[in-house]
């Protein structure tokens, strides 16, 4: 989130690798097909931004409207 203090965002973080190294946490996401990778904020933010321009790339290339 834009604005939040970086020593808030590495807490999350480390927060959420300890979640995902649990092995529950990470059979639950099995159940759903999901892989669990983790990773730094920073890896986060390109995978995010990545997305956003494949995405609008898709939208715009197949002419996708909301009605």
């Amino acid at each position: 989130m834009a604005g939040t203090p970086a020593d808030i965002v590495t807490r999350l973080n480390a927060d959420v690798g300890k979640a995902l190294a649990e092995p529950a946490v990470r059979a639950r996401f099995a159940q759903s097909a999901l892989e669990p990778i983790g990773g730094s904020a920073e890896q986060f933010s390109q995978l995010v931004h990545g997305d956003y321009a494949k995405y609008a790339r898709l939208v715009k290339e197949l002419n996708i409207r909301i009605e």
